[in-house]
C-alpha cells in the first residue's frame, strides 16, 4: 500500500492532526534562501504567540511570481494566495497586491529572531 502525503492544512482535519502535520514539516534549502532573501528585500515574518509565518506579497501584475513562490511553500500553506485592494483617496486610484501567508511554525523562529 502507497501512503499519499497531502496538505492536511487544506483539509477539514482537526487541530492536533494540523499540529502534527506542521510539527513534521522542515524547510528545505531552497526555502530557507527564498526567506532569507525575501527579508533582505519587502519580505517579512509574522510574529503570531511563540512561533513565526512567512508572508509574501507583491504587486498584482506579478501574480505569477508569487505563484511560483506559493508553489515552493505549498505544504506550509493553508489557502491559496489571493488579493488586496488599496485605494488612494488623494489620487483617487486603486492598487492591487497578490499575497499568501504559511502556517505559523517553530521552523520560522530562527528567521524572526
Amino acid at each position: 500500500m502507497q501512503i499519499i502525503k497531502c496538505n492536511v492544512l487544506k483539509t477539514k482535519a482537526s487541530v492536533i492532526e494540523k499540529n502534527i502535520y506542521k510539527d513534521n514539516l522542515k524547510l528545505s534549502q531552497e526555502q530557507k534562501d527564498i526567506i532569507i532573501g525575501n527579508l533582505l528585500g519587502d519580505g517579512y515574518l509574522e510574529k503570531h504567540g511563540t512561533s513565526h509565518r512567512f508572508y509574501f506579497c507583491q504587486s498584482g501584475e506579478k501574480m505569477f511570481y508569487v505563484e511560483y513562490i506559493y508553489n515552493i511553500f505549498e505544504p506550509w500553506c493553508s489557502s491559496i494566495p489571493s488579493f488586496s485592494f488599496s485605494r488612494y483617496k488623494e489620487y483617487n486610484t486603486y492598487t492591487k497586491a497578490a499575497f499568501f501567508r504559511t502556517a505559523t511554525n517553530r521552523s520560522f523562529n530562527f528567521f524572526g529572531e
